[in-house]
């Protein structure tokens, strides 16, 4: 007596489910016969001359410049010791 697998039905369409085969090799039991993926996603990515220029642009806060070493500048430039 030969068992069937079941049979699910999406629609109108019925679907019998497969049995997942991960590797095409000669014998599908060796783990270690699968590709292997490279990830080359993980390498290093190139670095580009300008990445960092906007890292040393302040942020303008109301009527102020403010940079990531601390200083606090008006709008023209000129250092202010105590922020508005």
């Amino acid at each position: 007596m030969s068992a069937t697998p079941p049979t699910f039905t999406i629609g109108a369409n019925p679907v019998r489910p497969t049995r997942f085969h991960p590797v095409d090799s000669a014998d599908p039991r060796n783990i270690f016969a699968r590709p292997t993926y490279a990830g080359p996603e993980l390498r290093p990515t190139s670095v580009r001359p300008a990445r960092d220029v906007g890292l040393d642009m302040p942020s303008r806060v109301g009527s102020t410049l403010r940079y990531r070493d601390g200083r606090i500048t008006d709008l023209a430039g000129n250092p202010i010791t105590e922020a508005p």
